[in-house]
């Protein structure tokens, strides 16, 4: 992905043991609404094995460029951040099976 693409909505994952202990200050400390999954244990599509992860949703009302979400999931040792083209469809798999309260939001 290029630098300069756009999106107002990114993905980002965080793997526990690979994310620096501070990973959530990190996040509350952007200018963006972030929107964090509880623990996924295993894969709600399959039985396949899975790495323990979280999923994070970046969201802005003006554009954020790869590169600037791209510093955000380097500084968490995320892999690449993925553009989300339909917001209200990943709301819909962060709470898939979850109760609210368990899904964290910052700086909304």
């Amino acid at each position: 992905m290029k630098n300069w693409e756009l999106s107002k909505t990114w993905s980002v994952i965080a793997y526990p043991e690979s994310a620096p202990c501070e990973w959530k200050k990190i996040l509350k400390d952007t200018a963006y609404k972030i929107t964090i999954s509880p623990l996924h244990t295993k894969d709600i599509v399959s039985d396949a094995d899975i790495k323990n992860h979280y999923h994070i949703m970046a969201e802005c009302a003006e554009y954020i460029s790869f590169g600037e979400i791209k510093s955000i999931s380097d500084k968490l040792n995320s892999p690449t951040p993925m553009k989300i083209p339909s917001p209200s469809r990943y709301y819909d798999y962060l709470y898939n099976g979850y109760d609210e309260k368990d899904i964290e939001v910052f700086n909304g």
